[in-house]
């Protein structure tokens, strides 16, 4: 089977200059995890996720923290506490997708086994993939559940 037989089509994603007032109102409306970024020809940008959403509370970039974990001797690292005071109501119309979604996300293509899918996910710790056609548009997700759902249905144990 292959994975254009079991992605997600039906997939919100959101454009580069969405703002992030737009950006939290589709998550509340929409019960998901993560929200793709699409330029204007269809192409994958990045995502979105809560990590990136939160990451508007915190002065400075996450991975300082990953970095001052490596630092000899240091005993007590800063505490990366939600941080009220940067966030104004100007925010929600002025930060936009592009400039806190994340380039940290796995594709595969849509012609693909699911078994190579699931090979992906299991190497890469991750449990969904942008799925992209043969241009690189992306066309949709594939998560563990579409791979194991799929698995059951080719077996007749789910209609």
């Amino acid at each position: 089977m292959k994975v254009k037989d079991c992605l997600s089509r039906a997939v919100i994603t959101v454009e580069r200059g969405m703002p992030l007032r737009r950006i939290i109102e589709t998550f509340k409306k929409h019960v998901f995890h993560i929200l793709p970024v699409v330029d204007s020809e269809g192409r994958i940008a990045g995502v979105i996720t809560l990590n990136e959403i939160t990451s508007v509370f915190q002065p400075e970039p996450a991975h300082i923290g990953e970095i001052l974990k490596t630092v000899p001797l240091l005993d007590t690292l800063p505490e990366t506490d939600i941080n009220m005071e940067y966030l104004t109501p100007a925010m929600g119309v002025l930060v936009v997708a592009d400039e806190i979604m994340t380039s940290n996300y796995f594709t595969i293509s849509e012609n693909d086994s699911i078994s190579r899918a699931y090979s992906v996910m299991k190497s890469n710790g991750t449990k969904v993939l942008m799925v992209l056609d043969v241009k690189g548009k992306f066309r949709g997700i594939i998560g563990m559940f579409d791979i194991v759902y799929s698995m059951f249905r080719e077996k007749g144990v789910v209609e």
